[in-house]
């Protein structure tokens, strides 16, 4: 039960430091949309639709949904290739 209480007090500080961060490994939905030139309420909207192809994966850790930044990076090479065959 200790350490369940020390990770729960840990956890707000590590999720801070790494989505605060510009290098940062995940990015909450609004550094995310920036990052991959799209809006933030295409990916809430895309989200809504459950697994969705049009949109990267993400993960929820409490309230907050994040997204890795090498996810983001494959989703745009996708939407790149497809693109090309067009």
């Amino acid at each position: 039960e200790r350490v369940r209480a020390e990770l729960r007090a840990a956890l707000p500080a590590l999720l801070d430091e790494l989505v605060g961060s510009p290098k940062g490994e995940y990015l909450d939905t609004a550094a995310a949309a920036e990052f991959i030139g799209l809006s933030i309420q295409y990916l809430e909207c895309g989200r809504s639709k459950g697994r969705n192809p049009n949109v990267p994966p993400h993960i929820k850790v409490g309230r907050r949904v994040l997204y890795k930044r090498s996810d983001l990076v494959a989703f745009m090479e996708h939407r790149r290739e497809r693109e090309a065959l067009r």
